[in-house]
């Protein structure tokens, strides 16, 4: 039986996972980490954020980044991608998992 990283190869590429340290966004990250991918691993709970990178990191040989990210943080959203791929190499792949609920002054999240 093949591996997820002889079917699905991503050495060499790199992912940011908001929501990293959620049941979903973890195993998005572990999926990735499985193929190869560098992975950053972004939450409100940047503890929980660095034991999953480091667990990543440690199971699957790849790099990895565990950060803390509000999306409530305009500023934080906006210097993240940069920010990780300082860290890991540009980035290819992104992982959107994280919950965000209210209101924000953020364009994008605005209905008409």
């Amino acid at each position: 039986m093949k591996s997820i990283r002889e079917l699905m190869n991503l050495d060499g590429r790199a992912a940011l996972i908001t929501g990293g340290a959620g049941h979903i966004g973890k195993a998005c990250a572990e999926a990735l980490a499985e193929a190869g991918c560098a992975v950053a691993v972004l939450d409100l709970d940047e503890g929980r954020c660095q034991e999953t990178a480091l667990d990543l990191a440690q199971r699957f040989q790849v790099k990895t980044l565990g950060l803390a990210l509000d999306l409530g943080d305009e500023k934080a959203v906006l210097a993240a991608p940069e920010r990780v791929a300082r860290n890991l190499g540009s980035l290819a792949i992104l992982v959107h998992c994280a919950a965000f609920v209210g209101t924000s002054k953020l364009a994008a999240w605005a209905t008409p």
